[in-house]
């Protein structure tokens, strides 16, 4: 009943405030970590999409984000790379076999999670290059390129993430970034 008085509460919220996004994001966990779902996207050459963070230009990712309350993993990977690469010209090839847990460096996060449990999917890009467009409504990034797995700038990944994108080069290309 609570639940259901604050979810109505918050759709009204949203509703009165133009251009809020209010989000609520789930605990899978039940130990703090934000589920999140991740995108390794390649193009018809095989080539790995990564994207220059806004915040930390130097720091080179997948594009990823939390899971909406009541939303799919699948639907928050579609919802999530149209968000951050303003198309939706992909398509899911698969899921990845692990569940990738990691906490946040001190000072950093979102807030109130200690870390993230990430979920990544390998996705087709079926669109022209054109078509990627970073100069969305929340704008995350601010460069992107295509590379070959075995060239995936490791060293200059987000710290508590590079485990996970070794990992992910290893399970979807068999590439060994260790």
């Amino acid at each position: 009943m609570l639940w259901a008085l604050s979810e109505r509460l918050i759709n009204r919220l949203s509703g009165m405030v133009a251009g809020l996004r209010v989000v609520v994001m789930s605990d899978k966990t039940g130990k703090g970590y934000r589920h999140n779902v991740g995108a390794v996207i390649v193009n018809g050459q095989d080539r790995l999409l990564i994207a220059a963070r806004r915040d930390y230009p130097d720091s080179w990712q997948f594009p990823q984000g939390g899971v909406d309350k009541g939303e799919s993993e699948e639907q928050a990977i579609i919802r999530e790379v149209g968000e951050e690469l303003g198309t939706s010209k992909f398509e899911i090839i698969k899921k990845s076999q692990t569940k990738h847990t990691y906490t946040f460096a001190k000072g950093t996060g979102f807030s109130g999670y200690k870390g993230q449990e990430q979920v990544y999917f390998l996705l087709r890009f079926t669109g022209t290059d054109s078509e990627i467009n970073l100069h969305t409504k929340h704008q995350e990034f601010t460069a992107w390129k295509w590379i070959q797995p075995v060239d995936f700038p490791i060293n200059s990944a987000y710290k508590p993430r590079r485990p996970i994108y070794a990992s992910l080069m290893k399970e979807f290309f068999d590439v060994d970034l260790a």
